[in-house]
C-alpha cells in the first residue's frame, strides 16, 4: 500500500472548500439574532440557575429533536429540526458566555456585542481563495 503525505496546508484547502463559509455565516448572524430575540421575551432567564439553565435547556432541546426526527407528534405545530439545532447552539454560546463572564458584571447585551466583535475580529469575512 502507498503511503500519501498531506500537508495541514493542504488540509485546511480542503475544509474551506468542503464547507459553505457565506451559509456559516449567514447561519452565525441568524443564531445571534434569536438570541437577542429570545433575550428580549425572557430577559436573563437563561441564567436563573447558573450554567445550569442552559445545560437543562439544550438537553430539552436534544429530546424534542429526538422527536421530530423520529416523525412522532408534537404538540407545538412550527417546530422543525432547524429551529431546534439554531436552539442547541445558542444555549451552547449562552453556556461559554456565562463562564467567561464569571467574576464580570456585564449584561446580556454587552456579552452579544462582544460575541459579534470577536466573531469579526477572528474572522473578518472569510478568505477561501487559496
Amino acid at each position: 500500500m502507498n503511503r500519501v503525505d498531506v500537508t495541514e496546508e493542504a488540509l485546511n484547502r480542503i475544509a474551506k472548500q468542503a464547507i459553505n463559509l457565506g451559509r456559516l455565516d449567514e447561519l452565525v448572524d441568524e443564531i445571534i439574532d434569536l438570541l437577542l430575540d429570545k433575550n428580549k421575551e425572557y430577559k436573563d432567564a437563561w441564567q436563573d440557575f447558573g450554567l445550569f439553565t442552559p445545560l437543562i435547556r439544550i438537553r430539552e432541546k436534544l429530546i424534542r429533536l429526538e422527536t421530530l426526527i423520529d416523525g412522532r407528534p408534537t404538540l407545538v405545530c412550527d417546530e422543525n429540526v432547524m429551529a431546534e439545532l439554531m436552539d442547541v447552539i445558542g444555549y451552547g454560546l449562552l453556556a461559554m458566555l456565562w463562564i467567561e463572564g464569571q467574576g464580570d458584571e456585564i449584561t446580556f447585551q454587552q456579552m452579544i456585542e462582544q460575541l459579534r466583535q470577536d466573531a469579526r475580529q477572528s474572522s473578518p469575512k472569510y478568505d477561501i481563495s487559496e
